[in-house]
């Protein structure tokens, strides 16, 4: 199955990444439609560790009417903690998941991972859930796949 993705930046993000060049990226897999949308966050966070639940995460983000097109699947980065306190991405219902740079930006930044891998393989990986689960993308378990699929834990982002 073709996916059609939309991603969303939530809030600012202050790392050099060539977003640009992600719009234009081309795949036998998916699509990326239109521009990316800038989608500002809630001035309070809305968990007690100044995180924002998931919640308030789908909630921000499908009410944003700027979904011409509508995606398959609308992936979004930020650079907030999420509800989970050391998760880096989480799938928050059937077309909309979410990757935080935040517990994860010491680790690319020691080991020299450009952003850009990070954000292609966190597409990859939603896009392969998507096909392999696509009746039910959010309730994904990774039974299949490795242990991080679980939990998006960063101390096993990959298992490799």
């Amino acid at each position: 199955m073709f996916i059609r993705i939309k991603i969303v930046r939530l809030g600012y993000i202050p790392y050099d990444i060539d977003w640009q060049k992600l719009e234009s990226y081309e795949s036998n897999l998916f699509n990326i439609i239109d521009k990316i949308v800038d989608i500002n966050l809630p001035e309070k966070s809305t968990t007690s560790k100044w995180a924002y639940s998931n919640e308030s995460l789908i909630n921000v983000i499908e009410n944003h009417n700027s979904f011409g097109d509508k995606p398959n699947l609308i992936i979004a980065f930020c650079n907030v903690p999420l509800e989970k306190e050391n998760n880096y991405g989480m799938i928050l219902n059937d077309t909309v998941c979410v990757h935080s740079f935040l517990p994860i930006f010491n680790i690319l930044e020691r080991d020299h991972i450009p952003y850009f891998n990070f954000i292609i393989s966190m597409i990859y990986r939603r896009v392969f859930q998507k096909n392999v689960f696509p009746n039910s993308f959010s309730a994904f378990t990774g039974r299949l796949l490795l242990n991080d699929e679980n939990r998006g834990c960063i101390f096993d982002m990959h298992g490799h």
